[in-house]
């Protein structure tokens, strides 16, 4: 009974927690346009590049970090299961 109580708490608790992580990123990806008509164009279009790969390169980041937590709450559930 305890150990029902205990696999039933964990998926509560990651259940919980799942809402924080999203599924894709929030990025806004820049629009090639077919001419640069000044050179101010051309800078705010290579701007909005970088800042479009900080933005999924942040979003890889939290994700890999979400996996990591992932893992280690199932490890540990699966210790407490087997000391029970």
């Amino acid at each position: 009974m305890k150990t029902i109580l205990f696999l039933g708490f964990i998926m509560l608790s990651i259940n919980a927690y799942a809402d924080r992580f999203s599924s894709a990123p929030l990025c806004y990806k820049p629009d090639k346009p077919l001419m640069f008509s000044t050179n101010h164009y051309i800078d705010r279009y290579n701007k909005e590049v970088i800042e479009y790969g900080q933005c999924i390169n942040h979003f890889i980041s939290e994700q890999e970090h979400s996996i990591t937590l992932h893992k280690e709450s199932i490890q540990q559930a699966r210790e407490q299961l087997k000391n029970n």
